[in-house]
């Protein structure tokens, strides 16, 4: 079904996908937003190659994205606040054309092993877990607020996303200024200052009037 390039789903009770959904050939936008009973998503999805757009927002039960996540090349939107998954799958560093990255609440998993500095600053909860991002040169915008982040989860190659417009880290964990962030403003200059990273803490402010 070449002829088909906008599929909307959002709202269902949708359990899953079926598998033959890779014969959607043609697909440039898939939308799932809100299907609150969606677990799974099949790998084939990854074989949609001329699929840009993507939004899993508010699919809670979704607890893993596809191993392959990297394989639709022409992916310029991927959308998936709220979902349930604990870490992003390294392979979505091959998205090279990936512009949009939104993963706001995806708060990762129960705590296992936090070290006793960490414990004491009362955190439940694991942060989500996320792979390198450096090479992901064309990403203009990415949403990583209410994630449960402490500093050292944060990517130490941020600053390498030359093409970055605009970081969302809001109601994070954070209660200094992660160095891999400082590094990054650095390296954008004045031209960065807090109406461009949005409310990571009321500390941050006086920080960021110095750049």
């Amino acid at each position: 079904m070449e002829s088909l390039k906008e599929l909307f789903l959002d709202d269902t009770g949708l359990r899953e996908l079926p598998s033959s959904i890779e014969h959607l050939n043609g697909l440039v936008l898939l939308k799932l937003k809100n299907c609150k009973k969606l677990a799974s998503l099949p790998e084939s999805i990854c074989k949609l190659t001329s699929l840009q757009t993507l939004t899993l927002s508010g699919c809670s039960e979704l607890k893993k994205l596809p191993d392959d996540m990297g394989s639709p090349q022409c992916l310029v939107k991927l959308k998936a606040n709220g979902i349930g998954i604990q870490e992003v799958p390294t392979s979505i560093t091959l998205l090279t054309k990936l512009q949009v990255l939104s993963l706001a609440g995806c708060k990762g998993g129960e705590s296992k092993s936090r070290n006793l500095a960490l414990s004491l600053r009362s955190i439940p909860t694991e942060g989500l877990r996320l792979p390198s991002l450096s090479v992901l040169f064309s990403l203009r915008k990415l949403n990583l607020s209410d994630c449960n982040l402490l500093e050292a989860d944060l990517p130490s190659d941020i600053g390498s996303l030359s093409s970055l417009k605009c970081l969302d880290l809001s109601r994070n964990s954070f209660i200094t200024v992660p160095a891999s962030l400082s590094d990054f403003l650095a390296s954008k200059g004045s031209y960065w200052n807090t109406a461009r990273v949005f409310n990571l803490c009321q500390s941050f402010h006086q920080v960021l009037k110095n750049y």
